[in-house]
């Protein structure tokens, strides 16, 4: 059967249900989970019809207690297995549903999730706990009004849910609200003090507000109750590191390598602290940075650290403009970020696209309107994937995420049409060609940048040492960069 013809019967079996004609609706339920056993709409959907007979009988015990045992277990793949065996012979459990829903939302099906979480509500419409998933679910969706309705509900028919609080914070501190979600996670942790998320969550919240050395405190807890609790182990080095207690961060982020070996954003955070060489700083280092920081991101780099680089590198665009009458039909925006270059250059070209690594600073960039394209990728990779020649590049505050440069500007030169500009910036770097520093980021020497961009056949047309950031309360060094694609002879 094709899936075409699976929504064909999908179809029919509605048309049935609301026809009042329930056992025919079911044969066909049947029929497409006697093919496709996973389909959860199916499931779903029988289960509602199931409580809407009585020709079906309660899950025995047996099965019950053998669901929870695999769950409990972690062993969801075959917790769902038994529970898709089940299914369309027993009346739906709606704890059987919820575990159901949980599981299929840990595999990334959230709306199959979604449909299960809701027949456990149909079935027990006074369940917190199905309200409690429910709310989990719809903020995973980004449905964050519908999430927040589902989670007060939950609290409503249970106060004392600590789990509830718990991701009630999380939807408050991702909308932005700090104080509530600060409030929240206290109310998670005094109905159980051993709550290791609320702990860690508790933490990031403090840290956000400025509460750093009680941020400490319970990033502490949190590793104290599950020293395995990985991420509670980085946010406490990030947070020592922060108060320059340096020998206590490392030991804290070779506590995190040591439960999780792979962990390659660790890995950059130590070799960056011990002054160790490396070549770039890992995507996931990159996007969890951004991804943490987007909210906040335009607020503490305009006011907090006095950023004028997008100001700057527009002002070196209008004074060549001024003489040469640039036609800009396609531009592109490399680490995008919430869009403050875009902003800058948004009357400049006829179409300027934006890509970045991180997912939440997009959200931020779609907002200001001044994009064409949006794209969430690695800078390269997205060049290489498009057929397109650009006539202007820029890249602000981007390469301090990477040492070698030489895929990043192959990627421009395979990309660019003749004459084409790139506009970018680094932190300086006085000898050699690249340098990890202690923050994690990256530094380039000019003649580093110069040599390879020779090698790519552009030509350095304009250089500017300026200091457009600032780090704590002292200016960071830096150089802005207006290079050309040499015409060939």
């Amino acid at each position: 059967m094709k899936p075409k013809s699976v929504n064909i019967l999908l179809n029919s079996a509605t048309r049935l249900v609301k026809r009042g004609d329930y056992l025919e609706a079911k044969k066909i339920y049947s029929q497409i989970l006697d093919l496709y056993p996973s389909n959860e709409i199916a499931i779903s959907n029988l289960e509602k019809l199931n409580l809407k007979t009585t020709e079906y009988k309660e899950i025995p015990q047996s099965m019950l207690e053998e669901i929870f045992k695999l769950y409990g277990e972690n062993r969801f793949s075959e917790a769902l297995q038994k529970i898709r065996q089940i299914g369309s012979r027993y009346a739906p459990n709606h704890i059987v549903c919820n575990i159901r829903g949980l599981i299929l939302s840990s595999q990334g099906d959230l709306i199959g999730a979604l449909e299960a979480i809701n027949t456990a509500i149909d079935v027990k419409p006074d369940y917190d706990e199905g309200h409690g998933a429910k709310g989990f679910i719809l903020f995973k969706l980004g449905r964050y009004d519908e999430a927040e309705v589902a989670l007060k509900k939950s609290l409503e028919l249970n106060p004392r849910n600590s789990s509830t609080y718990n991701n009630y914070g999380v939807l408050l501190r991702e909308s932005g609200r700090l104080v509530k979600a600060e409030e929240s996670f206290r109310e998670a942790l005094k109905h159980d003090p051993l709550h290791v998320e609320a702990c860690n969550n508790l933490g990031i919240v403090l840290q956000k507000r400025g509460k750093i050395k009680e941020a400490v405190n319970y990033y502490q807890k949190a590793v104290d109750i599950n020293p395995k609790q990985v991420e509670a182990h980085v946010n406490l080095g990030n947070t020592l590191k922060e108060l320059k207690l340096m020998d206590r961060a490392i030991k804290s982020f070779q506590n995190a390598l040591a439960i999780d070996p792979e962990a390659e954003h660790v890995k950059h955070i130590l070799s960056a602290m011990r002054g160790e060489k490396s070549l770039s700083a890992p995507r996931k280092y990159v996007s969890k940075v951004f991804d943490e920081y987007a909210d906040n991101f335009e607020g503490h780099l305009i006011d907090g650290l006095s950023y004028k680089l997008p100001s700057l590198m527009k002002s070196m665009f209008d004074e060549f403009d001024k003489d040469e009458k640039c036609n800009i039909e396609n531009a592109v925006d490399l680490g995008c970020g919430t869009g403050l270059c875009g902003e800058a250059f948004r009357d400049v070209a006829k179409r300027l696209w934006g890509v970045d690594l991180s997912s939440k600073m997009l959200l931020h960039a779609k907002k200001k309107g001044c994009y064409h394209k949006l794209i969430h990728g690695d800078i390269s990779e997205t060049l290489k994937s498009l057929d397109i020649k650009f006539d202007l590049f820029l890249s602000a505050d981007t390469f301090i995420y990477s040492g070698d440069l030489q895929a990043s500007f192959e990627s421009v030169a395979d990309t660019a049409n003749d004459k084409a500009i790139f506009i970018f910036s680094t932190e300086t770097l006085d000898k050699g060609d690249f340098k990890l520093l202690e923050n994690g980021r990256f530094a380039h020497s000019r003649s580093y940048i110069e040599n390879i961009a020779k090698k790519m056949n552009f030509t350095v047309t304009k250089y500017v040492h300026d200091s457009f950031r600032k780090e704590d309360d002292r200016w960071v060094d830096g150089g802005v960069y207006f290079i050309r694609t040499s015409m060939p002879d």
